[in-house]
């Protein structure tokens, strides 16, 4: 008799649909980080962690078209890991959308369906390596660049801890049934995970009056 397989909602890289599988990051049709229909994420943590993340992608297309490999260093290929990790959240935050709207019977399901806070944690700290694996992948060759400046990536075992705090924050209402409050989720400072990446929420940005 065999064994029945335990109910997982732990992703693999064959898991995700091959047009998620680019790296850098360069589809940003979707809100950076929030449901449908797209609301406004002032001042929020997975604002500012989105935000960051995206300049890191662009920042690493940069090094790609200028020949500059220096300038991905090991901040700036976390946080474009960081961005994928976004953007599968976001796929699937729009791929249940539309799915919820279907009729029965419903097609197999693409992404996991988490009812409970820790299946949403075990799905998206799934993406983390997924991600990274696609990040190696593409990282820039030394031949290429001829930089003894530039870096190596960093390990896989260096960047995991660094991103999966930073990604707890990324769970919305609707992302489980359940919901994840503040309190529960691991403390962070975004300024200091991002660095030189951080890029304040408007209403941090002061506005001098016009006299």
């Amino acid at each position: 008799m065999s064994t029945p397989r335990k109910r997982t909602t732990s992703m693999e890289l064959e898991d995700i649909p091959v047009h998620l599988l680019t790296f850098p990051r360069i589809d940003y049709s979707l809100a950076p980080n929030a449901p449908p229909p797209s609301s406004n994420l002032t001042g929020r943590r997975d604002l500012a962690l989105g935000e960051g993340a995206r300049y890191a992608s662009r920042t690493w297309a940069t090094a790609l078209r200028t020949g500059k490999r220096e300038l991905i260093d090991h901040r700036c290929f976390t946080l474009a890991v960081l961005d994928k990790v976004i953007e599968f959240h976001c796929a699937r935050r729009w791929w249940e959308y539309e799915y919820s709207k279907l009729k029965a019977p419903r097609p197999r399901r693409i992404w996991p369906n988490c009812l409970t806070v820790p299946q949403w944690c075990q799905m998206n700290e799934s993406f983390i390596p997924i991600a990274y694996g696609l990040a190696v992948g593409a990282y820039p060759d030394i031949s290429f660049f001829a930089n003894p400046h530039a870096l190596l990536p960093p390990p896989l075992d260096i960047v995991v801890p660094i991103l999966t705090p930073l990604t707890h924050w990324l769970h919305l209402p609707g992302d489980s049934r359940s919901d994840y409050r503040h309190k529960r989720r691991p403390p962070i400072n975004v300024m200091d995970a991002l660095g030189p990446f951080y890029w304040p929420p408007v209403e941090e940005t002061k506005v001098v009056p016009a006299r």
